[in-house]
C-alpha cells in the first residue's frame, strides 16, 4: 500500500513540474537576434463537448483562432476547485483558459459531478475527471491536439 501512495505523490509532483514548461509563453526572435513574447492570437469561443450522459459531464475546449489545419496544439487540462461543491463550476478557470489560448495552447476546461449532484462525491467526482481527460483521445484528431504535450492544472480541490 505504501508504494501506491508514493506513486501517486510522484505523479502529482510530476504534473506540477510540467506546468511551467508546458505553459511557458511562445517566444519569437527579432531580426537583430533579440527574443520577445510572440503576439497573442485571437481567441475563439469554447466548444462544449460531452464526455458522459449527465448534464454536467462536459468540457469546454478552447482553441486559438489563429491555429491552422496543420497546427498541432499542446493541451492544458483545467480542473476547477470549489470544495467539490455544486455551487462552484468551471467558470472559475475561464480567465486561465483565455490566457492559455491567447498564448497558443489548447485548454480543456472540464466540468464534473460534485457533492450535491446525483453521482457526485466519492468516487463519481474522480471518475468524471478521469473520463473527461480520457475524452481527449477521441477529440484530439479533429481539433489538432498534441497528446504528447499535455499538462494538468488544478485549482484548490481540483
Amino acid at each position: 500500500m505504501r508504494s501506491r501512495r508514493i506513486g501517486r505523490r510522484a505523479l502529482a509532483l510530476a504534473c506540477v513540474g510540467l506546468v511551467p514548461l508546458a505553459c511557458a509563453a511562445p517566444r519569437s526572435v527579432t531580426d537583430d537576434g533579440a527574443t520577445m513574447d510572440a503576439p497573442l492570437p485571437d481567441r475563439s469561443s469554447p466548444l462544449r463537448i460531452a464526455y458522459g450522459d449527465d448534464p454536467v459531464q462536459f468540457g469546454d475546449l478552447y482553441l486559438p483562432d489563429a491555429a491552422g489545419a496543420a497546427d498541432v496544439l499542446p493541451v492544458v487540462v483545467l480542473i476547477h476547485g470549489g470544495f467539490w461543491r455544486n455551487r462552484y463550476a468551471l467558470d472559475l478557470m475561464v480567465p486561465l483558459a483565455d490566457d492559455l489560448v491567447g498564448r497558443g495552447y489548447a485548454a480543456w476546461n472540464i466540468e464534473y459531478r460534485r457533492v450535491g449532484d446525483d453521482g457526485g462525491g466519492w468516487p463519481g467526482t474522480l471518475t468524471d475527471v478521469a473520463a473527461a481527460i480520457d475524452r481527449l483521445a477521441t477529440i484530439a484528431p479533429e481539433h489538432g491536439l498534441d497528446l504528447t504535450r499535455v499538462a494538468i492544472v488544478g485549482h484548490s480541490a481540483g
